[in-house]
């Protein structure tokens, strides 16, 4: 009989941004690699730590999903951000505070009338 092999757990994760990568480790250090427009890559290295270490309540059983979910798309926000903002680094000119508040508003109307508004249309006209 063959024997099995003991895998190891890694528990270091990664998300893609904008010309780059981010690379995330269980001591909450990520790494962010973004190359400009120019072709020059830039690194650069974080801490974070997430909000159920800070707060022991937010680490009960069903708030720490809801906490998880949230700290993981706020930090991917943040990233994506921060990636577009070292490619399009001399590019444009930054925008106000009511152009982005503007643009964040429509993006989430956007997103929740194609991701939910139109699949509850169509399955509502669909004979079923």
């Amino acid at each position: 009989m063959a024997q099995e092999t003991k895998k190891e757990y890694s528990a270091y994760g990664g998300q893609a941004v904008i010309e780059g990568i981010v690379m995330k480790s269980p001591q909450g250090k990520s790494a962010l690699v973004c190359r400009r427009s120019d072709g020059e890559l830039v690194y650069e290295i974080s801490e974070a730590k997430p909000l159920q270490s800070r707060y022991k309540a937010l680490s009960w059983p069903i708030i720490r999903g809801v906490v998880a979910f949230l700290d993981a798309l706020i930090g991917g926000m943040q990233i994506l951000s921060k990636s577009a903002e070292i490619y399009a680094s001399g590019e444009e000119e930054e925008l106000e505070d009511w152009q982005m508040a503007l643009a964040v508003a429509f993006s989430l109307l956007l997103g929740t009338a194609l991701f939910m508004v139109l699949p509850t249309l169509i399955l509502r006209f669909l004979p079923l």
